[in-house]
C-alpha cells in the first residue's frame, strides 16, 4: 500500500517511475496563469499557508462551500488559523479531489513536508510552514520549481510597467504579458462605453466605430509586443461566426456606443467577426491565439454583489463550437491568415471535435509542429481522469509529441506543482504503453518525447 502522495505518485510501474525521474527537473514555461504581477515585482512574501492558499484561490473557496463551510471562514474576517483549520476539516472530505492532491503535493514539494494534512496534524504543518515561509517569498516559489518564464493576464490598457521592472530586477524567470481582450469581448457589458473611453485614451485612437476600434486594439497589440508578448487569451461561454461586413460592424457597434445592448444574434455577429479581426493582426505578429471556451460565470447573484468575479460560481458551459471554429478557420485559411491556435475548451464532450478539427489546418509552409491543438486540461478538467483524457485524446487524434504541455492557469504561487502532478501522470501513461507493448520502449525516443511536452515544445511553439 503506498503512502498518499509518496515519490512515487501516480507512477505505478518501474519504467514510468524512471521516466519521471529523468524529466522531472525540466524547466516550466508556464503560458498562461493569473499571477499577480505587483506581487511578484514587491517579492511579496507570506505569513502563513492562508495567505498563500486561500485569500485568492475560488478552486478552494468553491470546495468549502460545497462542504458546508460558512462565508465568514472563506471570505470573511475569521482569524487565518480558524480559516485552515475549517478547510483542513474539508480536505478530509474531499479525498480524490484535486485540490486535496495539490495541496499535498505543495507540502512535499516547498516544504518538505510529508505528513497528510488532516485535522491531527492540522497545527504541526501551520506551525512548521508559518518557519519555512520566513526565508520565502512570491518568486521563491518559481525558482524552486525551475520555472523559465511565466505569461501573466493583462488587460489591454495595462502599462505593462510592472513587467518592464521585472525585466531588470528579476533575472532568474522571464515574465512575459499575454494579451487579454475580454472587455472588448464583452460588448453589452454595463461597464463596456466606459472602458472604450479608456482603451481610447491609452491608444491615443479616438474610437467612433468598429474600425476604430481595431485601430486601438492593433496599436495596444504592437505596444505589448515591444514589451515581449506573444499571446492573446480569450475568455468565451459559446462562439458563433459569420462573416460580416465591416459596414454592418460599424452600425453595430456604433449602436452600443449609444447606450442600447445588442440582441443575441447582433451579439454574435460582433464576437465572431472580432475574433476573426483580432486572429489577422495575431497571425501578423507571429503570436498564439488561445481561446478558453464553454465557461458560464458569475451564476450566483449574491456573491456576485457580496464579493465580485471569479470567486468560484462559475460551471461549465454545454455550448458545441467545433462547427463554428471550423468556419472562422476556413475563412481564415481562405484569406492566408491562419496562425497558431490552442483551444480549451471546458466541456470535455468539445475534445474529440476540437483535436480533430485541428488537423483540418495542419499545413503550413513555416513547418510549426502541432499549430492548432487542443489545449491541456483546464480547470474543471484539470483533475486526474482529465488530464488522462486529455493527454489520451491528442494522442489518439494529433500527435502527442508536439503537445505544448501543461499550464497551471492559477493565482497561487504554488501551482507550479501542477506541472509535476501532469509529468508524473504523463509518464504513468506512456511508460504503461510502454510495457504492455501499446508504443515503442526505446529510452531516447521516449525521454526525447516527454522532456519535448514538458518544456521545449512550448519554447518553440510561443517562441520564448
Amino acid at each position: 500500500m503506498k503512502n498518499f502522495v509518496d515519490d512515487n505518485f501516480l507512477l505505478n510501474n518501474d519504467l514510468s517511475i524512471k521516466l519521471y525521474n529523468e524529466i522531472k527537473s525540466e524547466p516550466i514555461l508556464d503560458y498562461h496563469n493569473h499571477l499577480n504581477v505587483d506581487e511578484l515585482a514587491s517579492n511579496k512574501k507570506f505569513s502563513n499557508l492562508t495567505e498563500l492558499w486561500l485569500k485568492s484561490d475560488h478552486y478552494k473557496w468553491r470546495q468549502m462551500r460545497t462542504c458546508g463551510v460558512s462565508e465568514d471562514f472563506i471570505t470573511g474576517n475569521k482569524d487565518d488559523f480558524e480559516k485552515f483549520e475549517k478547510f483542513v476539516e474539508c480536505l478530509e472530505m474531499m479525498q480524490g479531489n484535486p485540490v486535496s492532491q495539490w495541496c499535498q503535493l505543495e507540502l512535499k514539494i516547498y516544504f518538505n513536508i510529508e505528513k497528510p494534512l488532516i485535522l491531527k496534524n492540522a497545527k504541526e504543518i501551520w506551525d512548521t510552514a508559518i518557519e519555512k515561509l520566513k526565508d520565502m517569498s512570491c518568486r521563491t516559489f518559481l525558482e524552486k520549481s525551475n520555472v523559465y518564464s511565466i505569461c501573466t493576464t493583462d488587460d489591454p490598457i495595462d502599462n505593462l510597467e510592472q513587467h518592464n521592472f521585472l525585466k531588470k530586477d528579476w533575472k532568474e524567470v522571464k515574465v512575459i504579458p499575454n494579451f487579454r481582450p475580454d472587455k472588448v469581448i464583452k460588448i453589452n457589458d454595463e461597464n463596456f462605453v466606459d472602458y472604450i473611453r479608456q482603451l481610447s485614451n491609452v491608444s491615443g485612437k479616438n474610437i467612433f466605430s468598429f474600425d476604430s476600434l481595431m485601430e486601438a486594439l492593433e496599436n495596444r497589440i504592437d505596444f505589448f509586443h515591444n514589451m515581449g508578448g506573444r499571446s492573446a487569451d480569450h475568455g468565451l461561454s459559446s462562439f458563433n461566426y459569420e462573416h460580416c461586413i465591416k459596414k454592418e460592424l460599424n452600425s453595430l457597434f456604433m449602436k452600443r456606443l449609444a447606450g442600447e445592448r445588442l440582441s443575441d444574434l447582433e451579439l454574435a455577429k460582433y464576437t465572431g467577426n472580432l475574433m476573426y479581426e483580432l486572429a489577422k493582426i495575431y497571425y501578423k505578429k507571429n503570436w498564439v491565439m488561445l481561446w478558453h471556451i464553454n465557461c458560464d460565470r458569475d451564476n450566483n447573484p449574491h456573491l456576485l454583489k457580496a464579493i465580485g468575479h471569479d470567486v468560484g460560481a462559475d460551471s461549465v458551459a454545454e455550448h458545441f463550437v467545433a462547427n463554428q471554429l471550423n468556419a472562422i478557420f476556413k475563412k481564415l485559411k481562405q484569406d492566408n491568415l491562419l496562425g497558431k491556435h490552442l483551444l480549451f475548451s471546458l466541456n470535455r464532450m468539445n475534445w474529440n471535435a476540437i483535436a480533430t478539427l485541428a488537423g483540418n489546418f495542419q499545413d503550413n509552409e513555416d513547418e510549426i509542429k502541432g499549430k492548432i491543438q487542443l489545449g491541456t486540461a483546464w480547470w474543471f478538467a484539470d483533475t486526474f481522469s482529465g488530464n488522462k483524457e486529455q493527454i489520451i485524446t491528442f494522442a489518439e487524434l494529433q500527435s502527442l509529441g508536439v503537445n505544448v504541455g501543461m499550464l497551471t492557469d492559477s493565482r497561487a504561487y504554488s501551482s507550479f506543482a501542477r506541472h509535476d502532478y501532469y509529468r508524473r501522470l504523463l509518464c504513468d501513461i506512456v511508460g504503461e504503453w510502454a510495457e504492455k507493448g501499446m508504443c515503442v520502449n526505446d529510452w531516447d525516443i521516449l525521454v526525447k518525447l516527454l522532456k519535448n511536452i514538458s518544456f521545449k515544445n512550448a519554447q518553440a511553439y510561443f517562441g520564448y
